[in-house]
């Protein structure tokens, strides 16, 4: 693999530690890239791969929470699995659908996928703004909500639909406090994404065709360390209530995908 090749891959892995975790859409912008880049290696598979470097990102990050399920807090691990059964459902039943979405042929829709994030983030964020921090705490997670915010993550397989964006949207107009729902925003996405993993494992006899393990390697150390960083990242902007700035970025991007493929 030549230098031209490896500096591409670093850019998609770098593309996808810095998206996956902030409210823009990882797969939205993979898809974006494979458009502008004709990259011969894009694939679904390929994506859940640099999903799962970014799923050690999340499990460094949010070590304590994940310890927590195990001695305080363990009513989220319910929460967890039933926040997690709708995007198991739909990733199994329409994994071919799922799979021509990724290839990124409709530019409008990943354009109006972009406009629902903007619209989910600018919302919620928005709420954010008028939070009284001394009363965040009184908002409690339940069974239902989990359910709701699942739905929300299933329908984020959609490239453009941010994941982040979509749950950390549906957790906050749901009535948590905008750290609880950060937190549950991702611990809800180690189940789907390592399931969307051994699914695709067990699938597939040819997973990353035109990577050697040399690139793989970078891809998995670049998107785990970018990970980390977009975590503290979006962290701040949640506190700081700087959320819904986010929006404005999808907006662009959603306005300037149409201007270049339509």
């Amino acid at each position: 693999m030549n230098l031209h090749e490896l500096l591409k891959i670093f850019f998609f892995a770098f593309t996808q530690g810095l998206t996956e975790f902030l409210p823009v859409s990882s797969s939205g912008h993979l898809v974006l890239l494979n458009k502008l880049f004709s990259n011969a290696f894009h694939s679904l598979s390929y994506d859940i791969f640099l999903h799962v470097a970014t799923f050690f990102s999340v499990i460094v990050f949010f070590f304590k929470d994940i310890k927590a399920l195990f001695f305080d807090n363990r009513k989220w691990i319910l929460f967890i699995i039933v926040g997690t059964i709708p995007a198991g459902v739909i990733g199994v039943l329409f994994k071919d659908v799922i799979e021509e979405l990724f290839q990124g042929k409709n530019s409008y829709l990943l354009s109006i996928s972009f406009l629902i994030t903007s619209f989910l983030v600018f919302y919620s964020g928005s709420k954010i703004k008028t939070l009284d921090p001394s009363k965040e705490d009184h908002k409690v997670l339940d069974i239902r909500k989990a359910f709701i915010i699942g739905v929300f993550q299933a329908f984020a397989i959609v490239p453009g639909i941010s994941r982040s964006g979509a749950t950390i949207s549906a957790a906050i107009l749901l009535g948590l406090a905008p750290t609880r729902a950060f937190v549950f925003s991702f611990l809800i996405s180690l189940p789907a994404i390592g399931g969307a993993f051994i699914l695709q494992l067990i699938k597939s006899d040819e997973m990353f065709i035109g990577i050697d393990s040399t690139g793989l390697i970078i891809s998995f150390i670049t998107a785990f360390a970018v990970g980390v960083s977009a975590l503290y990242l979006l962290k701040n902007s949640i506190v700081k209530k700087h959320y819904k700035y986010f929006s404005y970025y999808t907006v662009v991007l959603a306005v300037l995908l149409l201007f270049l493929f339509v």
